[in-house]
C-alpha cells in the first residue's frame, strides 16, 4: 500500500482520499481514527468548523463513512477510534460547536473526544442493527507522553501540563496498547471501550473500561450523529423503507 494524503480539516481532501481508497482497494480490514489536534488557539478548519471538532470527530466520521464499502467487503473488519480521559466529564454544547460565542481550548478538545465515543458506541449500534459483520470500538490511551500538547508543531510543549504530562504519564508505547488490543483481541465482541487497567486509568496494560456505560448517552449520540451527518454530507446507510400492505 502507498502512503496517501489526507487533511483531515479539509473535506474535500477526505472524499479524494477516501475515493482513492475505495478505486484502489477491494477490502479494508481496519480502520484506525486516531488523529487529532489538542488545545490550539481559536481556528477553523477548511470549511468552517471549530478546528478540534472538525479534525477530531467530523474529519473521522467522514472518513469512516466513505470508506465503509470496502470496511463492509472485508472478512473480519474493524473501525477503532480514540477517545480521551478528557470525554469522562465533557459535553455537547450544540448551540456552539463553531465556538462563536465563547472557547476554551481544553473544553472543545474534550466535547470532540466525547464525540469520538459517542460516535464509536453509535456507530457499532447500528452496525448491529443493519446484520453487518464490521465491528466498531472505542479506546483511549490512558495518559501518555506524546507530542500532542506541542499542537502540531513537533517541539515540547511548555507549562503546567507538559510538566503533568512528563512525571505522570507513561510511554508512547505503552499508550498505544489499548488501540492494538481493540484492533486485535478476539473476544471482543463490538462497542467495548478499552483503556489502562491501572485504577485511575491513567497507566497500564488494557482491558475493557466498564465506565463506558455512565458516559454514553444515546440521544445526544443521535444527536450528533444527526448533526455530523448534515454538517459532513456523508451517510453511512441506506434508509430503509418499509412497503405498505
Amino acid at each position: 500500500m502507498k502512503l496517501k494524503e489526507l487533511d483531515l480539516s479539509d473535506l474535500q481532501s477526505v472524499n479524494v482520499f477516501a475515493k482513492s481508497m475505495c478505486d484502489a482497494y477491494g477490502s479494508l480490514d481496519l480502520l484506525i481514527n486516531n488523529a487529532g489536534v489538542m488545545m490550539p488557539p481559536y481556528k477553523k478548519t477548511t470549511d468552517g468548523f471549530e478546528l478540534q471538532f472538525g479534525v477530531n470527530h467530523l474529519g473521522h466520521f467522514a472518513l469512516t463513512g466513505q470508506l465503509m464499502p470496502i470496511i463492509q467487503a472485508a472478512g473480519n473488519p474493524r473501525i477503532v477510534t480514540l477517545s480521551s480521559l478528557a470525554a469522562h466529564k465533557a459535553s455537547i454544547d450544540f448551540d456552539n460547536l463553531d465556538g462563536v460565542t465563547g472557547y476554551r481550548a481544553y473544553t472543545f478538545y474534550a466535547q470532540s473526544k466525547l464525540a469520538n465515543l459517542l460516535f464509536a458506541v453509535k456507530l457499532q449500534n447500528k452496525l448491529k442493527n443493519e446484520g453487518a459483520h464490521v465491528k466498531s470500538f472505542v479506546c483511549h490511551p490512558g495518559l501518555s507522553q506524546s507530542n500532542l500538547l506541542s499542537r502540531g508543531g513537533g517541539a515540547r510543549g511548555k507549562g503546567f501540563l507538559p510538566f503533568l504530562q512528563n512525571h505522570l504519564a507513561q510511554s508512547v508505547q505503552m499508550g498505544a496498547l489499548p488501540t492494538l488490543y481493540a484492533a486485535t483481541e478476539p473476544t471482543l465482541q463490538g462497542g467495548e471501550y478499552v483503556g489502562p487497567d491501572h485504577k485511575n486509568r491513567r497507566k497500564g496494560y488494557p482491558k475493557v473500561d466498564p465506565s463506558v456505560k455512565d458516559i454514553y448517552d444515546e440521544a445526544t449520540a443521535e444527536r450528533l450523529w444527526v448533526c455530523s451527518e448534515e454538517l459532513t454530507g456523508v451517510t453511512f446507510f441506506e434508509e430503509r423503507t418499509s412497503a405498505s400492505v
